[in-house]
């Protein structure tokens, strides 16, 4: 009798244990705290971008779109920088995996260059070239396009961002 009071006195124990867990993680404060946003970044913006060579264009527009999937967590979009007036225009395209939008309405955007006709004299695909894409929410804002391989644009344009709570 003695060991099934004692059974069942840590049963009673545990389960106190795993509701206050519950209640503690179902407070308010919690949610604050764990609510993530769901971010889109739509830009485009004209300006001048700096080859590894040095080699420097200065009709060059960027243009690019990142948004959160249904999920969350991953972000997915593309970007693309062409220059104004060539046929064909040389261009420099990739992709966008990871979105964020500051407090400041300041975004940074990650991702890969895929395609690359403006710096290099050749086409090469499926490059694994890390860039980010930073600047200010709004219109007349600065943008600035960066590569690890040392390429670097700045532009000035209009950057849509939306961040929804979810």
């Amino acid at each position: 009798m003695w060991s099934e009071r004692k059974n069942l006195t840590e049963l009673v124990g545990s389960l106190l244990i795993i509701t206050a867990i519950g209640i503690l993680w179902l407070t308010p404060g919690h949610f604050v705290q764990s609510a993530s946003a769901l971010e889109s970044v739509k830009a485009s913006g004209r300006g001048s971008i700096i080859c590894p060579d040095g080699r420097i264009f200065n009709n060059a527009q960027i243009q690019f779109e990142s948004a959160e999937n249904k999920k969350g967590n991953v972000s997915s979009g593309h970007w693309d920088i062409e220059l104004s007036g060539t046929a064909p225009a040389p261009n420099k395209t990739g992709s966008i995996y990871r979105a964020e939008i500051t407090k400041s309405h300041d975004f940074i955007l990650t991702g890969t260059e895929q395609q690359d006709i403006l710096c290099r004299s050749n086409t090469i695909i499926g490059s694994t070239i890390d860039i980010t894409i930073s600047g200010q929410c709004g219109t007349r804002s600065a943008i600035s396009f960066s590569a690890l391989n040392g390429e670097k644009g700045t532009f000035t344009g209009t950057s849509v961002c939306t961040s929804i709570n979810k």
